[in-house]
């Protein structure tokens, strides 16, 4: 159920962001007499969006049990031995 909710609320967040600073961009730009300013507010709400997509996700995962690949367990695998090293103490057989 939490990822639909992280899902549904990464959608909701740049949905938003984007038509709001698009519409807010489009007045500026009405206003102002500068006609382009709706497509820079298009990007600026996709930066903003993601921006505020990227917060979200490592909000929300911090919780989340670590993977065995998380950045502690290749520090500890680093800490033994060098890849190279650890294929050299593996055992081989013999002909």
């Amino acid at each position: 159920m939490s990822m639909l909710t992280l899902i549904l609320q990464l959608g909701i967040t740049m949905l938003v962001s984007v038509i709001a600073c698009t519409l807010i961009g489009a007045w500026l730009g009405e206003r102002i007499g500068v006609e382009f300013l709706a497509v820079a507010g298009f990007f600026v709400g996709a930066c903003a969006g993601m921006s505020a997509c990227w917060k979200l996700i490592k909000r929300m995962t911090a919780s989340w049990p670590k993977s065995p690949l998380s950045e502690d367990a290749l520090r500890e695998a680093a800490k033994g031995g060098s890849a190279d090293e650890m294929a050299d103490e593996s055992p081989k057989e013999d002909e």
